[in-house]
């Protein structure tokens, strides 16, 4: 991340690297608290932190990945949503950003057939 971080700003852009678990509350605040310190308020939010792992059959995978998965692809979003609007936006005024959600976002991946 620092290494891109570096490749950003020697082209004149601003970067950021911060490091996050982003299914942790405290890791989000963290984030966020350091983003608006640096660039100010959140305009866009593209939650694009996923995993895609288990694959398999649902009797043959470990229920402790599924929930990995679950608090990172979804919680992790909405902790991520819920950080980025500011407090004191009305609806509609929070209404004219921009979310995004991608979820495989940790790999390029092929899906695979399940026999």
């Amino acid at each position: 991340m620092h290494e891109l971080v570096g490749e950003i700003t020697q082209q004149g852009g601003a970067a950021l690297a911060v490091p996050a678990d982003i299914s942790r509350e405290d890791d989000v605040t963290r984030l966020f608290a350091k983003g608006e310190r640096a660039f100010g308020s959140v305009d866009i939010l593209v939650n694009n932190a996923s995993v895609i792992q288990p694959f398999g059959k649902v009797w043959e995978t470990d229920p402790a990945e599924w929930r990995r998965l679950l608090e990172i692809n979804l919680f992790g979003s909405y902790l991520c949503t819920r950080a980025a609007v500011p407090g004191n936006a009305a609806p509609a005024e929070w209404a004219d950003h921009l979310h995004l959600l991608r979820c495989g976002g940790e790999e390029p991946h092929r899906h695979q057939r399940l026999q």
